[in-house]
């Protein structure tokens, strides 16, 4: 079973940066954790460099500002 963790960020790197961190302490590690950012563009190269330190996906919203919006940049991700 693979275990795929979508979460998601908007100009707020102090819960991200906790978000990651509840992540790291999971028993079991997800294969694949990907951020979806809805960020400014100083910000989400702030998310990319945190998550790429991790091991983490950080991508930006390629379609709404939203939560569905996100959810739908996560699949394509996953997809292609």
């Amino acid at each position: 079973m693979k275990i795929i963790v979508v979460t998601f960020t908007n100009n707020k790197l102090p819960a991200l940066t906790h978000t990651l961190g509840f992540i790291q302490q999971q028993t079991r590690q997800p294969n694949l954790v990907i951020v979806v950012s809805n960020s400014n563009n100083k910000n989400f190269q702030r998310e990319r460099q945190i998550c790429k330190d991790k091991g983490y996906l950080c991508i930006q919203n390629s379609k709404s500002s939203n939560q569905s919006g996100g959810l739908n940049t996560a699949i394509e991700e996953v997809v292609s």
